[in-house]
């Protein structure tokens, strides 16, 4: 069920090594103690999002599928450096993103429960104006396709309401861009072992027409990635390659990797998620050894 109050994540608590310490700002947040009663049907939480544009560009909505297990600077630094590099674009400008962490169902041996990721996510945009958590894809009964969980934003933002910042009129509707690494579009041409295809044409297409930002990776050539598949070519307007301000080794491996040797992973992670992943004793997950 969840919470009726709020966690304040300044509370002094005791870390693994003992240490006691306490947080100069409050983060507030709205935890889960499971997903139970997350609503299958709820709708994209719009409240941080802008409602003007500059004149003469187009609204954009960033997604950030994953596991987020835990979610790291790195991940929030994505997203900074994706709104940055959208905004620098002639035509359009950032209203606000999402993380939406992926289902238990996706099967991958390192995620930690949905409802702590959802409350980690929480913790760590708590204090951003335009960053949100959607609970959407761990509401399900299943696993979802990320084209699937683009989509829904798409359809959901379709009739969201924002105006021209100097003239009142009506903007064009909300265009949702995919945020990822340069292994998912490289993966996107995949063939498997049986023949078939790691992405359907129709998820490749779906994803590509709604728009990707897609980070730089050193060693990979996203415009030839992007030139040998027909569907990413044709979709080359709506794919946009993100320069890392810094460059950025951060994972959740490493994180998990640290937490497992009992070592300390502050600064790697916001000092709230922390925090939680001490208080909840997430470093003795099995699965995170």
């Amino acid at each position: 069920m969840r919470l009726s109050a709020v966690l304040r994540a300044a509370r002094s608590i005791k870390t693994c090594t003992g240490t006691s310490w306490r947080a100069s700002l409050p983060v507030m947040a709205e935890l889960l103690e499971s997903t139970t009663h997350l609503d299958p049907q709820a709708h994209v939480d719009t409240t941080k999002l802008a409602k003007t544009v500059p004149k003469g560009t187009k609204p954009v909505v960033l997604v950030a599928c994953g596991s987020f297990s835990p979610i790291t600077f790195m991940h929030l630094r994505l997203l900074e450096d994706c709104k940055n590099s959208v905004n620098s674009q002639a035509g359009l400008h950032v209203i606000g993103g999402y993380i939406s962490p992926v289902h238990n169902l996706y099967g991958k041996k390192s995620l930690a429960p949905a409802h702590d990721r959802i409350n980690m996510a929480r913790l760590a945009v708590a204090e951003s104006h335009w960053l949100n958590v959607d609970t959407w894809e761990c509401a399900q009964n299943r696993w979802n396709r990320s084209a699937v969980v683009l989509q829904r934003f798409a359809d959901d933002l379709a009739e969201f309401p924002v105006t021209i910042a100097d003239t009142g009129d009506k903007a064009d509707s909300v265009k949702v861009m995919l945020v990822c690494g340069a292994d998912l579009l490289e993966s996107f041409d995949t063939v498997l072992e049986d023949g078939t295809d790691l992405w359907s044409a129709e998820d490749r297409n779906t994803i590509a027409s709604n728009g990707i930002a897609c980070l730089l990776r050193e060693g990979t050539d996203l415009d030839a990635v992007v030139e040998r598949q027909p569907i990413l070519r044709k979709q080359r307007d709506n794919i946009q390659f993100v320069e890392a301000a810094a460059k950025n080794t951060i994972s959740s491996t490493v994180v998990r990797r640290l937490l497992a040797t009992n070592q300390s992973i502050t600064y790697l992670v916001p000092l709230a998620v922390e925090k939680y992943i001490y208080q909840h004793k997430l470093q003795h997950l099995p699965n995170w050894q």
